[in-house]
């Protein structure tokens, strides 16, 4: 894994966190519909690419 790749992979492990945060707060408080299904297809999505580049 080159340079590139793996500052990437440092960058989606923290977006991972954070969506995984935003994920919990939303379970608890959930005021807008809609938004806890675009939180986790967003969580998938960054995952997906996280697996790509550890595969690469």
């Amino acid at each position: 894994m080159d340079k590139k790749a793996k500052k990437r992979l440092a960058v989606i492990r923290k977006k991972q966190k954070d969506l995984q945060h935003k994920i919990m707060c939303v379970k608890q408080q959930n005021d807008e519909p809609g938004e806890l299904e675009a939180l986790e297809a967003e969580l998938a999505r960054i995952t997906a690419e996280a697996e790509a580049l550890k595969n690469s």
